[in-house]
């Protein structure tokens, strides 16, 4: 009877699953929870942190930090941007939604890029302390690479 009762098609069919199965729910992309450029934040925060552990001091630290998270930050925010062209760019039916959704993409894109290239060192010079480690501490961390 339960076979009937979904037009003929057994209850463990792909479309739908047992009553008791675990359902895989799709997650949101990075790009529009917001999650890309909260990581990308806190990676800056992370390597001005670490440099000033090894001895720089804060502004010294978050310069390192901002210029060696710079270009990653770019190309990913550049390539998010251009994949989200053709939807900017779209004509024909159905375009209008495209275009708004292609927009705010971009735009929340382009907003979350300069958050994160100037808002998070700004705030990070105003509100870090200074991370100081004692010299048995400073020996066991790795050793700093230049900014390219």
């Amino acid at each position: 009877m339960a076979a009937a009762s979904l037009g003929g098609r057994d209850s463990h069919s792909s479309r739908h699953p047992a009553p008791n199965s675990e359902v895989k729910i799709r997650e949101v992309p990075d790009a529009v929870s917001g999650t890309r450029v909260h990581y990308r934040g806190i990676l800056i925060v992370q390597f001005a942190n670490a440099r000033q552990a090894a001895g720089l001091s804060k502004m010294d630290a978050l310069r390192d930090a901002a210029l060696t998270r710079l270009r990653p930050v770019l190309m990913t925010s550049a390539a998010m941007v251009l994949g989200q062209l053709p939807l900017v760019l779209v004509s024909g039916p159905g375009a209008a939604a495209r275009n708004s959704i292609g927009i705010i993409l971009v735009a929340g894109m382009i907003v979350g890029t300069t958050f994160t290239l100037f808002v998070v060192p700004v705030f990070y010079s105003l509100l870090a302390s200074e991370h100081r480690l004692a010299g048995n501490q400073i020996a066991s961390l790795p050793p700093l690479t230049p900014a390219t």
